[in-house]
């Protein structure tokens, strides 16, 4: 069996506007104790308490960007007894990192629930390095190369 294992190919994506959403809503209007005001109307001679709604607008932006690696490799195994190419076959091994946040411009109370876990760039979490995906796809490399070998023998 002979294995060969090429140089890693890297993509890198950087941040990119993967959800852009303005919108109008209507929120509840809260007095200072946080209870929602209410008034008096005049419906067909009748006096009704009806709650009071503010419409609001946002707009909310979400960003992505990722970094992978793809490490090719290729078997070959010869069968000795025979001196013949008894299995030839090649594939990948992918390893990526991705990162997202969002930005949010408008009323707060439009705000939730939000659409993804990290608000600002800033507290975006940073995507792994080239080496440590590099690394992460060697690791990954025996048991793809077993598991894919054993299945085209079977």
């Amino acid at each position: 069996m002979v294995l060969w294992v090429g140089e890693p190919r890297y993509r890198n994506l950087p941040w990119l506007i993967k959800k852009h959403d303005a919108f109008e809503r209507w929120v509840p209007k809260k007095d200072r104790n946080g209870r929602q005001v209410t008034e008096t109307v005049t419906v067909k001679g009748k006096k009704v308490r009806k709650k009071v709604w503010e419409r609001i607008s946002g707009e909310i932006k979400v960003f992505h960007a990722q970094r992978s690696v793809a490490l090719p490799y290729r078997v070959v195994i010869y069968d000795l007894r025979k001196n013949v190419v008894a299995l030839d076959f090649s594939g990948e091994v992918l390893s990526d990192s991705r990162s997202s946040y969002y930005e949010y411009t408008g009323d707060p109370r439009g705000e939730k629930p939000p659409p993804v876990r990290y608000k600002g760039r800033a507290n975006a979490p940073a995507l792994l390095s080239e080496k440590v995906l590099t690394n992460r796809a060697l690791a990954e490399l025996p048991g793809q190369v077993v598991t894919t070998t054993l299945k085209r023998v079977e």
